[in-house]
């Protein structure tokens, strides 16, 4: 909304001023008129812009001033330059803000807009506010209306390249921090596999050989002496499944029922 008070200053005071003291042309109040109509244009934008409507509040600005600045070249052709740097500022501004199909289609109508008002200053004839008016007005808005609404472009296109080397910046630090996290994984994954390993390896592993060898010392015993066998395998049986259930608990999540018995 910068190009607001330009509109204002630019398009109503100006030509009000030489309405009054140079030249008392009816192009002059349309002149003022287009400024009018553009400075309410970009004040509704604002209004949707501060209800988080960006994109309606894009395309209205970029709609108007298409609009105003075919007008302005209509209304007085010499002002050409100025008015085709005044139709790209929106654009090159909602870049960032919208969808690429959106952008392409701006992009597209600027080229159109420009190519209108470059036929218009080549074959609309002169109006009598361009061929009485003091050549210095026409001068002095060149002289201050070009460099600022170029310096606005390009103003705008290096802050946009600032932001896209900043989210670059982001995102390379997100996709460090996310390959970091996956080697933490993997990592503890991998321990947490060589502890379970060990684990059935020293107590499970070892329970079911001492059970396999009282079972088959049962085998061969006489009855005396089996009763005794069998009891000490029954117990490695129940330290065993407890064992295993040890483990298989740090592994999977106990169930709901479970929890709640707990």
């Amino acid at each position: 909304m910068v190009i607001s008070p330009l509109w204002a200053s630019a398009a109503i005071v100006l030509p009000l001023l030489e309405y009054t003291w140079v030249l008392r042309s009816p192009w002059l109040l349309a002149f003022c008129a287009v400024g009018v109509a553009q400075c309410v244009v970009l004040v509704i934008a604002l209004q949707l812009a501060r209800h988080n409507r960006f994109q309606r509040s894009i395309t209205l600005v970029c709609i108007g001033n298409w609009v105003s600045a075919l007008l302005v070249t209509f209304i007085w052709p010499p002002l050409l330059p100025a008015m085709a740097l005044v139709a790209m500022v929106p654009v090159v501004f909602a870049e960032p803000y919208v969808r690429w199909q959106r952008g392409l289609a701006f992009t597209v109508i600027t080229g159109v807009c420009v190519l209108a008002m470059i036929l218009a200053a080549r074959f609309t004839p002169v109006t009598d506010a361009v061929d009485q008016a003091p050549r210095w007005i026409e001068t002095a808005f060149l002289v201050i209306a070009v460099p600022f609404n170029a310096l606005h472009v390009m103003v705008i296109v290096w802050n946009n390249a600032g932001a896209l080397r900043t989210s670059e910046g982001q995102l390379a630090e997100r996709a460090a921090e996310l390959a970091a996290s996956r080697t933490r994984l993997i990592t503890a994954a991998d321990e947490e596999r060589r502890r379970l390993e060990r684990d059935l390896h020293d107590g499970a592993q070892q329970h079911l050989v001492a059970l396999s060898v009282i079972i088959q010392l049962a085998r061969n015993a006489d009855r005396d002496r089996a009763q005794p066998l069998l009891t000490e395998a029954s117990d490695l049986v129940e330290t065993a499944v407890a064992e295993i259930r040890r483990l298989a608990h740090g592994i999977y999540p106990p169930a709901p029922g479970q929890r709640r018995s707990e």
